[in-house]
């Protein structure tokens, strides 16, 4: 299994550069699962409710998302990672089962130290010292742990048995010597591994093995995902009721219809399974991991027409495939699989009824945490923002994870479609707890859990960019970036980010021994070239906001005690203050355009490239004419012939 895994997924080209010089129409390139798409997939899928990307190494990031194609790369590290997620996944779906891990005292898998010796009939004489040990159990629970001795002289010789550094128990081998005896503890275990250690503590003991049997005491109900899959008994129906677990399990996994070649490919693994395990269920597992390593399921594959043909239209599966990643983050549900295979789904009026429904399902909320939280940076405030802590002293994580809480509802509100794009820029009503209300100077909600939805009217504080979780992952550990700030307004609204400056620049002002303020010594350094050009345009965003300090509060003066000016000309425009550029922005014509752009490239995994601009010019119009919703934006873009086709690789001349 690992030999074909291997072949599949190093045959599937997957380098981790992206190349400017390749471009496919209506396509989305083959890549694999991102985190947490894997994570969604194995639990729609599986019904299970663990996170396996933890496994995971981190994605790559690429145009803002971690969705693009060629950055998604795939190495050894992946492999095996995905080796333990499909373990741990099987272990839940399929439950627990009782068994018994027999660790022989003499065994490669003990190690012994301190004084002993072999006593050559399978015991190993503990005169001091310890033996020791580590087990992985695939389930948590009640574990019955025997030991298996003999007391090596007289008296009454004691071990001590150890799980993970803590005593359990002694164990007394008061029986005349040579005679065997069996200490027994009943533990409670996580899953997971875990050190055992006997400690001897008195006189010689012969051990023979440790014993380790569970979990005892099952209780345990199918889920019903598990009924989903498991279609018939195949302890009473045999090979043809495994055909056809195995054959609907592909399916379901690889988002495709199956060829009876699929089903004779797990065949043998099931087969291998069921010899070792014992058990029709082992065999399954077997041909269930093969089917959860392969590249059909830890990729979307789609067959391409032949090189240099036209682009065809995609399969009811693989439009399945890219709406239900594209809104869900996850496999399709048995709705949109069956609209694929009774062909209704290239019909327009069904894609479109498919994604309304879609979009009211709470799995949409994954394009709160995937496409919103990378779009608006929430991801970056929540792992990677540490603003200091004697300048902030009220920061902490309590009010890191309500800033990004305050982000995600109103993202969310967003994506239902209950506000335009230029409300999600303007609107004067937030949803707040304590902790935001106090920061943000308003009545306190009766109650630190309590989220109230409140108005901003009469305030310069409106909008996503007026939260202080926007102020606060665009910021340094010392104070706001002006520089942070205007760059993300020009790269994720306006798609109009200057260049990286050159590697030789020195990019970390320091601001003790000169004098001024702040914005004085900052205009002041950036006025030469090579950082003028680019400064001019990104900087006054920065200033015009600069009343909010580094965790988003109001204030009056800077870090050096000087009062805030936030004066600006914003392209020819005077501004001053938030509304000021909020009306900037949404007066911009480039902003329905840059939004639309990074749908589409969240969407189809991939950034636009020249053949697609009069593409992204219908997806706009027909955006702006619908009110500029996200909704509005999905159907666009889901409806228009570039998600429903796929072409071939060329090069651009």
């Amino acid at each position: 299994m690992l030999t074909y895994l291997a072949m599949g997924l190093f045959g599937c080209g997957q380098g981790g550069v992206i190349s400017e010089a390749t471009v496919e129409m209506g396509r989305a390139p083959l890549r694999r699962l991102n985190r947490i798409e894997y994570d969604n997939t194995m639990r729609d899928l599986m019904g299970v409710d663990t996170n396996p990307s933890r496994w995971l190494p981190p994605d790559e990031e690429a145009f803002d998302f971690h969705t693009i194609a060629d950055a998604l790369n795939v190495g050894p590290l992946h492999i095996d990672s995905m080796d333990i997620g499909a373990d741990e996944v099987l272990n839940q779906f399929f439950g627990p089962v009782e068994r018994t891990y027999i660790i022989e005292a003499e065994g490669s898998w003990m190690s012994r130290d301190g004084a002993g010796q072999r006593d050559g009939n399978g015991f190993y004489v503990l005169e001091s010292g310890a033996l020791r040990t580590t087990i992985d159990l695939p389930h948590a629970g009640t574990y019955l742990i025997e030991v298996d001795g003999y007391g090596a002289a007289g008296g009454s010789p004691t071990v001590t048995l150890h799980i993970d550094d803590e005593p359990i128990g002694d164990m007394v081998f008061a029986v005349p010597p040579g005679s065997s005896f069996t200490r027994s503890f009943e533990v409670e275990l996580d899953l997971g591994y875990h050190n055992i250690t006997l400690q001897r503590q008195l006189g010689s003991v012969g051990i023979d093995a440790i014993d380790i049997t569970g979990p005892i005491n099952i209780t345990w109900e199918p889920s019903d995902h598990y009924s989903r899959i498991m279609l018939c008994d195949v302890r009473e129906e045999g090979v043809p009721c495994a055909r056809r677990i195995i054959g609907g399990f592909q399916q379901l996994a690889w988002r495709r219809a199956i060829e009876e070649s699929d089903v004779d490919w797990a065949m043998p693994l099931y087969e291998l399974g069921y010899a070792e395990g014992g058990t029709p269920e082992d065999g399954l597992r077997h041909a269930f991991k093969a089917t959860l390593m392969a590249p059909d399921f830890l990729f979307r594959p789609e067959v391409g027409p032949e090189v240099g043909g036209d682009p065809r239209e995609l399969d009811g599966y693989e439009i399945a495939s890219r709406l239900s990643y594209f809104l869900w983050s996850s496999t399709p549900d048995d709705q949109l699989l069956q609209a694929a295979a009774d062909g209704t789904l290239a019909d327009p009026d069904v894609l479109r009824q498919q994604t309304q429904r879609m979009l009211l399902d709470p799995r949409s909320t994954a394009l709160v945490d995937s496409m919103a939280s990378q779009w608006l940076d929430i991801d970056e405030l929540l792992e990677d923002v540490n603003p200091d802590p004697t300048l902030y002293p009220g920061f902490d994580d309590e009010l890191r994870v309500s800033m990004a809480q305050e982000m995600r509802l109103m993202a969310n509100d967003f994506i239902r479609g209950d506000m335009s794009l230029v409300e999600l820029l303007t609107t004067h009503e937030t949803t707040i707890d304590q902790r935001l209300a106090l920061l943000y100077g308003l009545d306190v909600p009766p109650a630190a859990d309590v989220w109230t939805t409140v108005s901003m009217e009469g305030e310069d504080r409106m909008g996503i960019l007026g939260t202080a979780g926007w102020m606060t992952a665009h910021s340094k550990p010392e104070g706001p970036s002006v520089v942070q700030r205007g760059k993300w307004v020009l790269n994720r609204l306006l798609c109009s980010a200057p260049p990286q400056p050159p590697p030789d620049i020195n990019q970390d002002l320091d601001l003790r021994d000169t004098e001024g303020s702040v914005r004085e010594q900052e205009e002041r350094q950036r006025s030469v070239e090579p950082c003028h050009t680019c400064h001019q345009v990104m900087d006054p965003i920065g200033f015009s906001i600069g009343r909010f300090d580094g965790i988003g509060a109001d204030r009056i003066y800077d870090e050096l005690g000087y009062r805030i000016d936030t004066r600006v000309e914003l392209e020819g425009a005077p501004a001053e203050s938030l509304q000021d550029l909020a009306d900037f922005v949404i007066t911009d014509p480039r902003l329905n355009r840059c939004f639309a752009e990074k749908v589409f490239t969240f969407a189809l995994s991939r950034p636009p490239a020249d053949d697609d601009q009069r593409t992204l010019d219908s997806i706009t119009s027909t955006f702006t004419r619908n009110g500029m919703t996200f909704p509005a934006l999905v159907n666009a873009i889901v409806t228009h012939p570039v998600f429903r086709h796929r072409g071939d690789y060329r090069e651009i001349p």
